[in-house]
This record gives structure tokens, C-alpha cells and sequence, in this order.
């Protein structure tokens, strides 16, 4: 979805090469990058997943071109599996922040942890929440609550999160019998998941990684996952059920969606709620809550993560 936008955007350069995001220390990988900032003339660099943090950096600092960094952590606690995702060093990342032209973070939460764990100075901050830019999340088709999503990357870091959606679907499907799981994503831990899924006696369709999430997410009433997938839910008017990177987390509702936003969606409270008790509530809403609850997320979602109204401005 994304890649296809950005080709449709005048003045976009897009330069398609093989990158394996795993075993991410390599010569190969750091000589090509700055071969693309060398014959492109890059100015600027802005480093966004932590796979490309080592060759990316690596070859910043071989051109002497700056580089935004960018820090997605929805939740705390995470830089020890960025090390190991990255096979990096605490040191070396340290001198990636510290060297940084600026540390662009989604929450104060992000930005506090960064900042302490790598003593940066408060001036190298900016603070970005994950936007949604409404205009490609339109839709008008009605809810179906029949039918759930769950979305998610199959790595360690979401394997808590997958297992605490599957249970939350084993309940939901004892109240609605007609009740259809998809599961959409892929990665390292796909064998994991299908032992899971055949561990609970679940049936599904697996879809494997996707571009038009959006399509597919329009076809389902009740989406499953952390993180964007729950704004773009939210933007799409649908159930969001906030699954976790620990305990479950339980449906985003008028009165909690500030709470969730100050962890980018991803976790509530250090409390695991019980999916059954969600799966009960949601099959239990009745039509003018139902409507309630879509649109006044949705008002909330629109009025404080419009893409529109949170952009920052790189100054020479």
C-alpha cells in the first residue's frame, strides 16, 4: 500500500535493491548504501526500522550526510531485542542517536527512554505521534461483526500479542458460532503461530503478508493487533481490540482511547484483561453503542492523529 503511493507522489525517487532485514551488520549492504547516497545526491537521510540502523548509519557517517532516527516504540523495555534484531552493540547504537541530526520520537514516553538510556540532550527531540491520513481509509460499508482480523508481524517481539488474539477469537467464536478469523502477516515466527493456532483447534484463513490491508481490513468488523493497525481501524470505523506485547489489553472505547494513544495502542495498563469478558461486551453491544462507540473513537482519532495536523519541518 505504502510502496505504491509513494511511487504516485511527483518528485519521489524510489530506488527498489534487495535489502535483508536480518543479520543486519554487513559490508555489502553499508558499500550499497552509500553508493544510493552518493549517485543520488542525498542530502539527508531519515533511518526508520532498526534492521537498517547498522548499514544505514554506517554509511551516513562514511559520506558525512546527516540522518534523522527515528524511534517507533510503543511501549518501554524494547532496546534489548533491538540490539539482538539488529546485531548491534548498546555502544554502537548509542553513537547512532548521539550523532543523530535529529531524534524523532512518537510519544514523551519514547523520548524519555531514549533520553535517558543514551544521554542525549533535550534539543535533539522531536515529538511525531502516528498519524492517519483519513483520505485512504474511507469506506461505507457496514460492520461485520461476523467476521475478525487479526494482524500482526510473526516475530518475537508479536508473539505474545498473536497468542493473546487468538484466545480472545476461541471465546469470541463460543458466543458467535458464524464467527470467521483471517490473520494477516509474515515473518521468522510463522511456524510458531500455526502451532498455536493448531494447539487451540482454530480454524482460519492465513493470508501471508499484504499490500492492500485496507481492503481486506474493510471486509472485517472486529480487528485484532497493536500499534497503526488499531488507528487505521479506528479510522475505518471498525472495532479495535488492542491485543498487546504482554497481556491482552482489551477494546478501545471513548473513555480509554487517550490512555491507549500515550502508548501508541499498544498496551492500557500493566493489567491483562480478560479476553473473555471483552469478546462477552463487544457480542452484547447494542446497535446505538455499537454506533457510539466507531464514531466518537473516530472523532477522537481524527481530531489528534490527522497526518494533516502533525507534520515537522527539516531546517537547513
Amino acid at each position: 500500500m505504502y510502496l505504491e503511493a509513494l511511487k504516485k507522489i511527483k518528485g519521489v525517487n524510489y530506488i527498489d535493491f534487495k535489502y535483508d532485514s536480518r543479520n543486519s551488520f554487513n559490508l555489502d549492504k553499508i558499500r550499497r548504501v552509500k553508493e544510493i547516497i552518493i549517485e543520488n545526491n542525498i542530502k539527508l537521510v531519515y533511518i526508520h526500522q532498526v534492521d537498517c540502523v547498522s548499514s544505514a548509519f554506517s554509511a551516513c557517517m562514511l559520506t558525512k550526510i546527516p540522518y534523522i532516527a527515528y524511534v517507533h516504540h510503543g511501549i518501554s523495555g524494547v532496546y534489548d531485542i533491538d540490539l539482538e534484531i539488529g546485531n548491534m552493540s548498546n555502544e554502537f547504537l548509542k553513537l547512532y542517536y548521539k550523532y543523530a541530526y535529529k531524534i524523532v520520537t512518537i510519544s514523551d514516553l519514547a523520548k524519555n527512554e531514549n533520553k535517558e538510556r543514551f544521554k542525549i540532550s533535550e534539543d535533539k527531540y522531536e515529538i511525531v505521534p502516528n498519524c492517519i491520513d483519513f483520505e485512504n481509509f474511507k469506506t461505507d460499508k457496514p460492520i461485520n461483526l461476523d467476521r475478525v482480523l487479526l494482524i500482526s508481524r510473526f516475530e518475537k517481539d508479536k508473539g505474545n500479542g498473536i497468542v493473546n488474539g487468538l484466545k480472545f477469537f476461541k471465546e469470541y467464536k463460543l458466543l458467535n458460532p458464524k464467527a470467521e478469523l483471517t490473520i494477516v502477516g509474515g515473518g521468522s515466527k510463522e511456524y510458531f503461530v500455526k502451532e498455536q493456532i493448531k494447539e487451540m483447534n482454530i480454524q482460519c484463513k492465513m493470508l501471508g503478508r499484504r499490500n492492500d490491508v485496507k481492503d481486506i481490513m474493510e471486509q472485517n468488523g472486529i480487528i485484532l493487533g497493536v500499534d497503526r493497525c488499531i488507528q487505521e481501524a479506528i479510522a475505518m470505523k471498525r472495532y479495535a481490540v488492542v491485543t498487546g506485547y504482554e497481556g491482552f489489553q482489551g477494546l478501545v472505547l471513548p473513555t480509554n482511547i487517550e490512555e491507549f494513544s500515550k502508548n501508541n495502542f499498544s498496551k492500557k495498563s500493566e493489567e491483562n484483561i480478560d479476553c473473555k469478558e471483552v469478546a462477552k461486551n463487544i457480542y452484547s453491544l447494542k446497535e446505538n453503542e455499537k454506533n457510539e462507540i466507531v464514531e466518537q473513537n473516530y472523532g477522537w482519532l481524527r481530531k489528534n492523529r490527522n497526518i494533516q495536523n502533525n507534520l515537522y519541518e527539516v531546517k537547513e
